[in-house]
C-alpha cells in the first residue's frame, strides 16, 4: 500500500472512532474528516474527497460562525477540490469568497491571504479569463518580492505564473522578459537539468513563438527536448508533450514536413503508453490532423478528426470543452476543404453549447461566433456575417478591450466582410484605424500587419476604381 493510501486507512479507522465516540459534529471530529478529504485528494481519489469535503463544509457552517478559521479552511479545501476535478465555475464562487473573507480577517497581505490570491488567480487563468488573473498575479508576485528572498521558489512561481497569464491576454512582449528572468534564475539556482528549470526553457519557447521570434524558440525547445529524453525518458509525458510544443514551432517556421512526423511520432507514443481513448492520445490526434491541415493534407485531416471526436464524445461527453474544440476544428476543416456549407451547422451547434454551458462572455463562446460568422461568410451569407461580427467586436471590446490581439483580429475581419458587402467606406475607415494599433502592439513586420495593410490597399484600390468608372463623362 502506498503513503497516501496508508494515510487514508489510518483516518478512516480515526474518524470511524470519534464519530462513535465524540459525536459526528465534534470539532475533532470535523478536523479529521477534512484531514481525510485531503487524504483522498492525495491519493486521486478525488470525488470523494469533493463529497466529504462538502459535507464537513456544511457541519462547519451549521455549528460555527462564518468568519471561523476553520468555516474558511473548509471553503477553501472544497475551493481546491473543485478545481483538481475539473469543476472550475465551482470552484471560482468559493475561492472568491475565501480571499474576501481572508482579506477582511487577515490582511491583504497575509500568507493565507496571498495563497488564495494565487489560487483563484491559477483558476481564472484556467477558465481563460485571465484578464482577471493578470492583477492578482501582479499582487502576488508584488508581495512575495517584498516578503521574500528573490530567489525563493514561491517567488519564482509567482513570476512564471504572471508571464503566463501576460501570454495568455495577448501579451507576449511582457510575458518573454518574466520567462527569460525566470530560466536564467532556475538555471542559477537550480541546475541546467532540474524539472522547473526544463519547464522554464520550453516556456520561454513558446513565447518566444508568440511573440513571432520563432528563430529563437526552436532551438530552446530542441535542447529542452533533447535533455528530457535524456533525464526522463523518450516516453515521458514532459518528453511527449514537448516533442509536440517543437511541432507546432517547426509549422510556424515552415519545416513542415519535420512537424509532420514529430506529431505523428507523439501519438504513436500517446497510444502506446497511454491506451487509445486517454485524453492526451485525444489530443495528440487533433495535433496531427492540424499539421495535415497545415500542410494541405486536409484529406488526412478529416478522418482524425471525426474519430477524435467520437472518442472524446465517448469518453468526456458531448460538453466537454475539447470535444466542444474538437467539432469547432472539424467544421473548420470542412470550410477549408470548399465545404462551408458542411461547416455552418457545425458551427452553428458548438455556439449554441458554449452558450449554454460557458455564458455568453466566455472567450470560446465569442471564438464560435467568429467562426460561424465567417463561414456565413463563406457560403455567400454576407448578410448574418455582419451582425455577427459587429457583435463579437462589441463583446471583445468590453471584455478585453481595443488592443488585444483577438480584438484586433475581430476588427480586420468585420471589414473584410464590411468590403464583401459592398460597404466600402467602412471597410477603409476600420482598416485605417486598425493599421497603426496593429503597428504598435504586433509590430510593423508582423504577418498579420502585413496583411491588413494589403487589405486596406486594396479596399483603397476597388474604391477608387468605383469612383472612376461612376465619374468618366459619357460619350
Amino acid at each position: 500500500m502506498n503513503a497516501p493510501e496508508s494515510a487514508v486507512t489510518l483516518l478512516e479507522l480515526k474518524l470511524a472512532d470519534n464519530e462513535r465516540l465524540l459525536g459526528q459534529e465534534h470539532p475533532q471530529t470535523l478536523e479529521v474528516r477534512n484531514d481525510l478529504g485531503i487524504a483522498y485528494l492525495e491519493a486521486g481519489r478525488r470525488e470523494e474527497a469533493v463529497s466529504l469535503l462538502g459535507r464537513t463544509l456544511a457541519d462547519r457552517r451549521r455549528t460555527l460562525d462564518d468568519d471561523h478559521p476553520g468555516v474558511l479552511v473548509s471553503r477553501n479545501n472544497l475551493a481546491h477540490a473543485y478545481q483538481l476535478t475539473g469543476r472550475t465555475e465551482q470552484a471560482i464562487p468559493l475561492y472568491e469568497r475565501v480571499l474576501a473573507d481572508w482579506q477582511r480577517t487577515l490582511g491583504d497581505n497575509h500568507p493565507n491571504t496571498l495563497t488564495v490570491r494565487n489560487n483563484l488567480a491559477t483558476v481564472y487563468l484556467d477558465s481563460k479569463r485571465a484578464e482577471q488573473a493578470v492583477p492578482l498575479y501582479e499582487q502576488v508576485l508584488a508581495e512575495r518580492r517584498r516578503t521574500l528572498d528573490d530567489d525563493d521558489p514561491r517567488t519564482l512561481l509567482s513570476r512564471i505564473n504572471l508571464a503566463r497569464a501576460y501570454q495568455a491576454t495577448g501579451q507576449p512582449q511582457r510575458a518573454v522578459p518574466l520567462f527569460e528572468r525566470a530560466l536564467a534564475d532556475n538555471e542559477r539556482t537550480l541546475g541546467d537539468d532540474h524539472p522547473d528549470t526544463l519547464t522554464a526553457r520550453g516556456n520561454l519557447a513558446l513565447s518566444y513563438q508568440a511573440a513571432g521570434r520563432t528563430e529563437r524558440a526552436a532551438p530552446l525547445l530542441e535542447r529542452t527536448l533533447a535533455e528530457l529524453e535524456r533525464t526522463r525518458g523518450i516516453d515521458h509525458p514532459d518528453t511527449l508533450k514537448a516533442r509536440s510544443s517543437l511541432a507546432f514551432v517547426h509549422l510556424g517556421t515552415g519545416r513542415a514536413e519535420q512537424a509532420v512526423l514529430l506529431f505523428e511520432q507523439a501519438l504513436a507514443d500517446w497510444q502506446r503508453t497511454l491506451g487509445d481513448d486517454h485524453p492526451n492520445t485525444l489530443t495528440a490526434r487533433n495535433n496531427l490532423a492540424h499539421a495535415y491541415h497545415a500542410t494541405g493534407q486536409k484529406g488526412r485531416a478529416i478522418p482524425l478528426l471525426k474519430r477524435a471526436l467520437a472518442g472524446r464524445r465517448r469518453t468526456q461527453g458531448n460538453d466537454h470543452p475539447d470535444t466542444l474544440t474538437t467539432r469547432s476544428d472539424l467544421a473548420f476543416t470542412y470550410e477549408e476543404t470548399g465545404r462551408p456549407e458542411w461547416a455552418v451547422p457545425l458551427f452553428e451547434g458548438v455556439l449554441a453549447d458554449r452558450r449554454r454551458t460557458l455564458g455568453d462572455d466566455h472567450p470560446d463562446t465569442l471564438n464560435s461566433r467568429s467562426d460561424l460568422a465567417r463561414a456565413y461568410q463563406a457560403t455567400g451569407r454576407v448578410e448574418r456575417a455582419v451582425p455577427l461580427y459587429e457583435r463579437v467586436l462589441a463583446d471583445r471590446r468590453r471584455t478585453l478591450g481595443d488592443d488585444h490581439p483577438d480584438t484586433l483580429n475581430s476588427r480586420s475581419d468585420l471589414a473584410s466582410a464590411y468590403r464583401a458587402a459592398g460597404r466600402t467606406e467602412e471597410a477603409i475607415a476600420l482598416y485605417e484605424r486598425l493599421l497603426p494599433d496593429l503597428r504598435e502592439v504586433l509590430g510593423g513586420d508582423h504577418p498579420v500587419t502585413r496583411t491588413v495593410q494589403e487589405s486596406l490597399r486594396n479596399a483603397r484600390d476597388a474604391d477608387r476604381s468605383k469612383t472612376s468608372w461612376w465619374s468618366r463623362p459619357i460619350d
